[in-house]
């Protein structure tokens, strides 16, 4: 288990420069560049997020507060080292972190940050205020604009012979083993009706905003006869409600 807890920090001249990542600061001296004294890459960023793995994945592990960019280029980036993925990761679509103080959002109050992959739908894209961040690619929202809103994960067991061969023989730690979309998990409201929502995967860790109107569930292959639930991390403050359709006369 990891937490990983920034505080009181001054990133200077991080980050690679280049017109691709100029959203921030447009400054011909930002961050660093080709120059051959300083071995800067492409590739460089000062907040990394690894997006390979199926098989672990972040939870609710990330938070910061006091931080500062300092003249820096590229400063996000959602790092997927698999030369040919066609489809994103359960790692990568679940990426998360609280800035307490939205030191890092820019919003200077308490916001949430996650994952900008297209392949997570509207899961983190929770209102119209939301902002589309291209260094990661990452969502920015503001915690206090949404009822009881914070971050929560939860771990679901409801296929014991199918989620046994994780990882094995699926969802494994970027080895190119498949890791099969067995259902969604979208948010309630009218504004994600239409949404199919974040895939769920037989390793089926589940982390996204909670409070408003809760999660709701369906798998491929029917409403569970079990469903175990684990690994809960959710704050008395921020409640999560889960639900799921069953068919008519389950008792």
């Amino acid at each position: 288990n990891q937490e990983h807890i920034v505080t009181r920090t001054t990133f200077r001249q991080c980050g690679y420069r280049s017109d691709a990542y100029n959203q921030y600061n447009t400054d011909p001296t930002r961050g660093c560049g080709d120059e051959a004294d300083i071995g800067c890459k492409d590739d460089s960023f000062v907040f990394g997020f690894r997006a390979h793995s199926d098989q672990h994945n972040p939870e609710v592990m990330q938070a910061s507060k006091g931080i500062v960019f300092d003249n820096c280029g590229r400063r996000f980036s959602l790092h997927d080292y698999r030369r040919s993925a066609t489809f994103s990761t359960v790692s990568g679509r679940l990426q998360n972190w609280l800035d307490v103080d939205g030191s890092v959002t820019g919003f200077q109050e308490p916001s949430l940050i996650g994952s900008g992959l297209a392949d997570a739908g509207l899961w983190w894209a929770v209102d119209d205020d939301a902002v589309y961040d291209p260094h990661g690619p990452l969502y920015f929202f503001r915690q206090n604009t949404g009822p009881e809103r914070g971050l929560g994960h939860i771990k679901l067991s409801f296929d014991r012979t199918l989620q046994s061969q994780v990882p094995d023989t699926l969802c494994d730690n970027g080895r190119g083993n498949p890791c099969p979309i067995v259902g969604w998990i979208r948010h309630l409201g009218p504004r994600f009706a239409n949404d199919t929502g974040l895939p769920v995967t037989p390793n089926a860790d589940v982390a996204g905003p909670v409070g408003g109107f809760g999660w709701y569930l369906e798998l491929e292959g029917g409403a569970p006869r079990v469903l175990r639930i684990q690994r809960v991390e959710v704050m008395h403050d921020t409640p999560l409600l889960l639900s799921l359709a069953y068919p008519l006369g389950t008792n």
